[in-house]
């Protein structure tokens, strides 16, 4: 049984590929729209990491790739990326409603 567990899984995961959102920002949190858009939105294959100063460290220890994803001084910008590879940086909320349509 856990064998076709297994297999469901390998059959999900190739036909629903991940989808990772990094919201790196200046912001104690996540901003409020991210989050209003997200309740409202299902996504339900996506990933989400918030970096910002206070948990850089941290997030850098269990997943060195964070390094690659700076934390602005005054904004927020978002990178939305699917199967390892991500698109180009964003930072409004409108230029990231627009990449999850084109995917």
């Amino acid at each position: 049984p856990s064998g076709h567990s297994m297999g469901l899984i390998a059959v999900a995961k190739a036909l629903y590929p991940s989808r990772e959102l990094i919201c790196a920002t200046a912001e104690k949190r996540a901003p409020e729209e991210l989050t209003f858009f997200l309740c409202e939105n299902s996504h339900p294959d996506l990933t989400v990491l918030l970096i910002n100063k206070e948990n850089m460290d941290k997030l850098i220890q269990a997943a060195p790739f964070i390094r690659d994803y700076p934390v602005p001084d005054d904004k927020t910008v978002y990178y939305l990326c699917k199967n390892g590879a991500c698109n180009s940086p964003v930072d409004n909320l409108e230029a990231l409603k627009e990449q999850f349509k084109s995917e």
